[in-house]
């Protein structure tokens, strides 16, 4: 489980994060512009603030998996560090995934870095 986190850690840290914040990025420029033409930019303006929370909710349960798989990781014990994962990790693991399966669905398929659910129910 230790090999699974750390996966998930990496996955996130290194890819989805910053394909989240890109997106972030680009609607929140796209909420700017509209608003400066005096268009009405309140449906996307709702979006930046649904994805800003999203990415603090991911990046805090980021951290909070990364700490625990580092506790994890000194435990020496097989059987305490068995319970270990179960009792902590797993369940950070399950919060994390959550907020990340969320993001995928706000977040442009153009801009998320690995292949969605859809993308492989039917490209296979």
């Amino acid at each position: 489980m230790i090999v699974e986190s750390s996966t998930a850690i990496k996955m996130v840290k290194n890819q989805i994060y910053p394909a989240c914040l890109k997106y972030l990025n680009n609607i929140s420029k796209t909420a700017l512009n509209l608003g400066k033409n005096n268009i009405n930019n309140s449906f996307i303006v709702e979006d930046v603030k649904v994805l800003s929370e999203l990415l603090s909710n991911m990046k805090n349960s980021l951290i909070n998996l990364e700490t625990l798989t580092e506790n994890a990781k000194k435990i020496i014990d097989f059987k305490e560090k068995g319970n270990y994962i179960r009792d902590h990790i797993v369940n950070a693991m399950e919060e994390l995934r959550k907020i990340v399966d969320k993001a995928e669905t706000i977040v442009d398929s153009n801009t998320w870095p690995i292949p969605t659910y859809v993308d492989l129910l039917f490209s296979i």
